[in-house]
């Protein structure tokens, strides 16, 4: 499973994109499973009026094997929800097309996400996503039973698993991180400028292999290339070689041929270069070799054995056995054997202390040479080779040793991050989990349109069947118009073409009796629709009224709405780091923030409510005692307004 994603700048619009995804023409089918080009430019729409750079993220999925659309859809979710986007937000296009490989899944889908969350009013957050899509890709293989495939980021993703608590699934993909990385054979770009140049670079880089295949050294396999017409060169970065078609780069070759550059640098050298052969020893030393099962190391020390013959240092040369002047021929044949004991013995100590070099030298490999060891090279040849597997196991181990430290280091720093920052990150998964919710329960809300619009949309499909025939009908009586017009002389009867014409002729003009009755029945319908239009628009209108008064009174919408507002406020708070919140929201979740801040507001109402209430109480009282005092004046009192208002407060009971 590949599943890779790009942003798509604003500035790009959504044109070539909605092109590629839903009228690809090398594609074999195309189906959307939801949404459409519209809903690409609305959220190109949004995305400018916050200002932002990008419009939406097109993810793509490609699956190695074929899986179903349920299985499909699961990584659709997974993608929405590592993201942080509604699936019913997005635009999932299905292309089905035939691969260069049999065995590989012929379907994969396209996914436009909006870029703009829309509960936060922000961005999506696109921080290390080439790792993220990694993730999810592994994840899908060991859900779908696929093959795990090894990517660029495997540490990262062994990590974040383990930090995610999916354990069992950190423990599939550990293995992945052992080894060199894959290289890719070509670059997405170079596989797109091929193709506007009619060159199919999959199919080109299974014919390269195919070729190599069928060679038996590289020697060969860059003289196949070039009778099949590609050219095999140096490239421009160093021990690089490139392998071009039509002066097009194909790619690297070490990459096609999936070697590694070194080694294709050392083979292309030695098939480009003649050298002469060494050989070393005699056939029947290599008999006893390959008799005792012995591997020769690459590098093999020979131990010189000195001439033994005597030398004449007077006469500055050797003395053979076969031209020493003043002996007889007698004395000739003593002295050859004499001098061949001599180069026997001298062998055997040579052997004995080649024996003793050994066993001193290869003590850790537990290697012993026995004395019944007659070649003394055979013996070396199995130490050296003990000593370097030694040698290759110590490696090993401190390869081990080295990568130990290094996931210790790791875990170490994932180790320091903060509790805070820990608690904080929890916090606002919760919260975010039930803005999600509330935010689904007021997006799926039904809405209720103008009753004009209803009627509108009404009246629009009768219109169009209408426009559409009467067009139709149009075109015929030209075509009819065109025909009368040809002429074909006094001879017509015997021209082909004229028969072919009269048929045409009757054919059109059947034609044009049926459109004319197609059009005069579309039209009594649009007219009978125009009439009742009004009524059914007004009934459409009333039962969507229903369908959401029956809705907000399932979901208690006013209360909901209330909630949302609440929960981002305390996502705000959170941001702010609000310590006490951020614990509270970690430990039991933000209902319980949510309960609070509920009771807090209606506790205010209460107040308000009592508030309200003395003031209305005061009000009363001092228009009554503003009344009073005015009965009194008029009675013919002779305090004062002022007075009079005081005793009155006073009788009331009430203190200013």
């Amino acid at each position: 499973m590949i599943i890779k994603g790009g942003a798509v700048s604003c500035k790009s619009g959504t044109s070539k994109t909605a092109s590629h995804i839903f009228e690809g023409p090398t594609n074999e089918q195309i189906e959307a499973l939801q949404g459409n080009p519209e809903d690409m430019k609305d959220m190109l729409n949004d995305a400018r009026q916050q200002g932002l750079k990008y419009a939406f993220e097109h993810f793509k999925i490609s699956p190695e094997k074929e899986i179903t659309r349920a299985e499909a859809y699961k990584d659709f979710q997974a993608i929405a929800d590592e993201y942080g986007f509604s699936l019913s937000d997005s635009v999932i296009v299905e292309h089905r097309k035939a691969r260069q490989n049999d065995e590989n899944s012929p379907i994969h889908w396209h996914m436009i996400a909006p870029y703009l969350n829309p509960e936060t009013g922000k961005a999506v957050d696109l921080k290390n996503n080439f790792a993220r899509n990694e993730k999810l890709s592994r994840l899908s293989e060991i859900r779908t039973g696929q093959t795990l495939i090894k990517g660029q980021h495997n540490e990262a993703v062994f990590y974040t698993l383990q930090k995610e608590g999916k354990i069992s699934e950190a423990n599939q993909v550990k293995h992945l991180m052992e080894g060199d990385l894959p290289l890719p054979s070509y670059s997405q770009d170079s596989h797109q400028k091929a193709g506007r140049r009619g060159i199919n670079l999959p199919e080109e880089k299974n014919n390269i292999k195919e070729i190599y295949k069928l060679c038996d050294g590289i020697k060969s396999f860059k003289s196949a290339l070039e009778e099949k017409g590609y050219s095999i060169k140096e490239g421009n970065k160093k021990d690089t070689y490139i392998i071009e078609k039509d002066g097009l780069l194909i790619g690297s070759a070490n990459r096609l041929l999936s070697m590694k550059k070194e080694i294709f640098k050392e083979e292309f050298k030695n098939a480009t270069t003649t050298r002469k052969k060494l050989r070393f020893g005699s056939d029947k030393q290599e008999a006893n070799n390959s008799a005792s099962d012995i591997q020769p190391s690459q590098e093999i020390s020979t131990q010189h054995i000195p001439d033994n013959r005597t030398s004449d240092r007077a006469a500055g040369r050797r003395i053979t056995d076969s031209a020493n002047p003043g002996t007889t021929p007698g004395h000739s044949k003593s002295a050859k054997s004499t001098a061949q004991n001599i180069r026997a013995n001298s062998k055997n100590t040579s052997y004995a202390v080649a024996k003793a070099r050994i066993n001193s030298s290869a003590g850790v490999a537990s290697v012993k040479v026995e004395s019944d060891d007659k070649t003394a090279s055979a013996a070396g040849i199995r130490a050296g080779n003990a000593v370097i597997e030694e040698w290759k196991n110590l490696e090993r181990l401190n390869e081990e040793i080295d990568e130990f430290f290094q996931n210790l280091e790791k875990m170490n720093k994932l180790n320091k991050i903060s509790k805070e920052r820990f608690l904080k990150k929890s916090a606002l998964k919760n919260v975010n989990s039930s803005l999600k919710e509330k935010y689904d329960v007021l997006k799926n809300r039904p809405k209720v349109r103008s009753w004009k619009d209803i009627k509108y949309d009404l009246e629009n499909k009768p219109f169009q069947d209408y426009l559409k025939s009467k067009k139709e009908k149009e075109q015929c009586e030209e075509k009819i118009k065109i025909l009368e017009k040809k002429k074909y002389g006094m001879f017509k009867s015997f021209n082909k073409e004229y028969k072919k014409y009269i048929k045409t002729l009757e054919e059109l003009k059947e034609l044009l009796t049926e459109l004319c009755s197609k059009e005069n029945n579309l039209s009594d319908k649009y007219d009978i629709k125009l009439r009742i239009s009004y009524d059914e628009a007004k009934s459409e209108q009333d039962k969507q009224k229903r369908d959401q008064e029956d809705y907000d009174k399932k979901h208690d919408i006013e209360k909901t709405r209330d909630d949302f507002a609440k929960l981002k406020n305390i996502k705000e708070d959170i941001l702010n780091n609000d310590k006490d919140i951020i614990e509270d929201v970690h430990k039991n979740g933000p209902e319980n923030e949510l309960k609070k801040r509920q009771e807090e507001e209606q506790k205010q109402l209460e107040e308000l409510h009592e508030k309200q209430k003395k003031e209305a109480e005061k009000t009363a009282k001092l228009s009554q005692a503003r009344t009073n005092a005015m009965l009194k004046k008029m009675d013919g009192s002779k305090k004062s307004q002022e007075e009079l208002e005081a005793e009155e407060l006073n009788t009331l009971g009430f203190k200013p």
